[in-house]
């Protein structure tokens, strides 16, 4: 059972495929919700069906991509920096030195090449290449052990069962607010698990199995975004393009208890008569980089007077999600 689009095509059948497993049967039961997107499918399902996968938009310029990958580069060969230029081009070389700075990576001077290597537990007096090999003092000695595929969020949030200590489930840092919060209720492989207590020292959540909870939690998700400092400004067809970096964070101040609905119920209301509660959880903030569309008004007046475009302020909200999966 899927509960509304989860954002991308790929990912969508990805999610779906879980059920079949290879060349098994099986049965998949998309259930839409009140978004646009969701109700468009449900209109449409075969513009879903019959859409191939999004291609991934990517590029090796964006330093906040290259850290983690250079580091796991470094942890498994010990290259020049030409061939680290070769690999990651011109950007990868500064980011090595930004690297080096911190004393993740160290220079191994050998004849006249300078080779280098990741050495997150600094390195002897002596800069013994030979410590380059076997376990470092704070782990293993390959970083790809030390940061999440699936983003780049430096945080990590543990939901264990409260009797047995089980990991049910990793959340990143920039998910948790809306997942691992005391009274969340998280869904995990057709399971209810309820939040009980959250240890923000240790970064792990404890949840309970409940016979039958009865009701969902949907959060409040505030997103504030500050100290935005502009790199480059271009203005093309009515709209002023600002790249540049800013700092963001998000929080989670209420949540709502909202009862599971079946067919035929009588009682027709979601809600709990008391179905507001608020969260305690402490903001996840990180700096990233954005690009801010400034719309002028002539083009606004312009959407406005278009036949056909009965709600601009919508037309421009779809605008936004279409960049956001083409713009690397």
């Amino acid at each position: 059972v899927l509960m509304g689009f989860p954002g991308s095509v790929s990912s969508f059948w990805q999610q779906v495929g879980r059920s079949g497993r290879g060349k098994q049967s099986s049965l998949v039961i998309y259930v839409g919700t009140d978004a646009a997107t969701d109700q468009y499918y449900m209109n449409h399902p075969s513009s879903l069906l019959g859409m191939a996968s999004e291609r991934i938009t990517f590029t090796l310029s964006n330093k906040y991509v290259i850290k983690d990958h250079l580091l796991c580069f470094l942890s498994e060969m010990t290259p020049d920096e030409n061939s680290i230029e070769k690999v990651f081009g011109a950007p990868g070389i500064e980011v090595l030195r930004d690297l080096a700075s911190q004393n993740l990576v160290r220079p191994i001077p050998i004849d006249s090449r300078t080779l280098w290597t990741y050495s997150p537990a600094g390195y002897d007096s002596n800069n013994n290449a030979n410590s380059i090999y076997g376990t470092f003092a704070d782990g293993p000695a390959s970083h790809a052990f030390n940061f999440s595929i699936r983003d780049t969020a430096s945080e990590v949030y543990k939901v264990v069962e409260k009797t047995t200590g089980k990991l049910i489930e990793e959340v990143d840092g920039c998910r948790a607010c809306s997942v691992c919060y005391k009274g969340a209720v998280l869904l995990h492989q057709l399971e209810s698990y309820l939040i009980v207590h959250v240890d923000f020292v240790a970064r792990k959540a404890f949840a309970i199995k409940p016979n039958n909870i009865g009701y969902y939690t949907e959060p409040k998700v505030e997103f504030c975004v500050e100290n935005f400092r502009a790199i480059s400004m271009k203005e093309e067809m009515g709209i002023m393009k600002n790249l540049g970096v800013v700092s963001l964070h998000t929080k989670v101040a209420e949540y709502r208890k909202l009862k599971y609905m079946f067919y035929g119920d009588k009682d027709n209301t979601p809600e709990f008569s008391n179905s507001v509660f608020s969260v305690n959880f402490p903001a996840y903030r990180y700096e990233t980089m954005c690009t801010i569309l400034v719309f002028g008004i002539s083009l606004l007046n312009e959407l406005y007077t278009l036949k056909g475009c009965a709600d601009p302020e919508r037309a421009i909200e779809g605008c936004c999600y279409l960049l956001d999966s083409c713009i690397p």
